[in-house]
């Protein structure tokens, strides 16, 4: 059997970290900012969070 691959392990927490951010700030803004993050333009997020 062949052991772990620490480099493969590193580039799955990265993902795992990603994936969290990614579904946490999606949550944040829909609740807390009342904005949809799969709708509204990226443009229009730093003019409405100011």
């Amino acid at each position: 059997m062949i052991g772990r691959n620490r480099s493969l392990d590193g580039l799955r927490g990265v993902a795992v970290l990603l994936t969290f951010l990614v579904h946490y700030c999606g949550t944040y803004m829909a609740t807390f900012r009342g904005a949809n993050p799969n709708v509204v333009p990226l443009a229009r997020l730093e003019r409405a969070v100011r």
